[in-house]
């Protein structure tokens, strides 16, 4: 992927950049944004603001496996009516 990314920025914007700078960079942003949103979480510390945040949402928005949309959980369990031998034949998942 990241050799990809790279290819892409040499064909796109003529700049030269190997597979592991494009990776290193994509880290220290999401670094970068990490300590900013715990920086603004803090009580009377100063606002800072997110780099390439706008850019990273859109990241976000177009890849689910950042941020699936589903989330399960195995400590659900769910049966339909008649199906569980238990005396229980509802449809609420149990929670253990």
């Amino acid at each position: 992927m990241w050799e990809e990314i790279a290819s892409d920025i040499k064909k796109i914007l003529e700049l030269s950049y190997t597979y592991i700078q494009v990776e290193n960079r994509y880290k220290t942003v999401l670094k970068q944004k990490k300590e900013s949103i715990e920086n603004n979480s803090r009580s009377g510390a100063s606002r800072l603001a997110i780099p390439f945040e706008s850019e990273l949402n859109k990241i976000t928005a177009i890849d689910d496996s950042i941020i699936p949309e589903v989330l399960i959980s195995g400590n659900l369990e769910k049966h339909p009516k008649g199906v569980c031998s238990n005396e229980s034949t509802s449809q609420e998942p149990r929670i253990y």
